[in-house]
């Protein structure tokens, strides 16, 4: 699963948080594309 996130509205750190407490820390991938951060969840 993928989706984007404009970086305007969250810190990276947030956003990092946010997904390890959704998700657990290690599955899920960020990258950062003009200013949008491209998440990717591995599915478990």
């Amino acid at each position: 699963m993928t989706f984007r996130h404009p970086c305007r509205n969250i810190s990276s750190k947030s956003l990092y948080q946010s997904l390890e407490n959704m998700y657990g820390s290690g599955n899920f991938d960020v990258d950062v594309e003009q200013n949008v951060f491209v998440v990717t969840v591995y599915e478990s």
